[in-house]
């Protein structure tokens, strides 16, 4: 079974009409992003009558609604809440407390919840890197240097063990590191230098 399948499990579980008052799915999403929203549109599918309210976080990282309730956030009224990218995240794990929690989306999960949100089920972005490097040569097998966008802040360590599984598999990895400057992104490398 697939880790998302086993989340939507967990959900249509969770949300069954025995809990109670609260009614549905709450969904905060981190950024109004493609991915995300492709997520949250498979998560409603799946769920099917099951009523879900979205959520996104606003420029000072509070949720809002365009249209449930008057905007206003009460975790309370759901039964199960659903966080989609890590500010989500890290937003329900410091403001709720007996909603049940589970996330996608999110790299690095066990840096962000704390307390008894440490055991929330969620779709984790961390791939093995020996995978991702596999799947890649699967439909590239004739790339040679690959070029890998990481902010050194955050992905460091991440790359470094990128570049010892990258030379067991004879592929040689090209840093374009990611810098925010003055609220801009700047990437230090040369994408014509790399293959993919």
């Amino acid at each position: 079974m697939t880790a998302r399948a086993v989340c939507l499990t967990i959900l249509l579980a969770l949300v069954s009409p025995n809990l109670g008052t609260a009614s549905g799915v709450a969904v905060l999403i981190s950024r109004e992003i493609p991915p995300y929203v492709t997520m949250v549109e498979g998560l409603e599918q799946g769920l099917g009558a099951q009523p879900v309210d979205r959520y996104f976080l606003d420029k000072q990282g509070l949720p809002y609604s365009l249209g449930v309730g008057g905007g206003k956030f009460d975790a309370e009224q759901y039964d199960a809440l659903v966080a989609v990218g890590p500010a989500a995240l890290r937003y329900l794990d410091a403001n709720t407390s007996q909603t049940p929690l589970l996330f996608g989306m999110v790299l690095n999960p066990l840096k962000i919840l704390t307390g008894s949100a440490a055991m929330s089920c969620g779709v984790t972005l961390n791939l093995p890197v020996a995978e991702q490097l596999s799947a890649l040569l699967d439909h590239f097998p004739d790339m040679a240097r690959l070029g890998v966008l990481f902010d050194p802040a955050n992905n460091q360590a991440w790359y470094d063990d990128a570049v010892q599984v990258a030379e067991s598999l004879e592929v040689e990895l090209a840093p374009l590191q990611v810098q925010r400057e003055a609220g801009r992104l700047k990437i230090l490398g040369k994408f014509a230098d790399v293959d993919a």
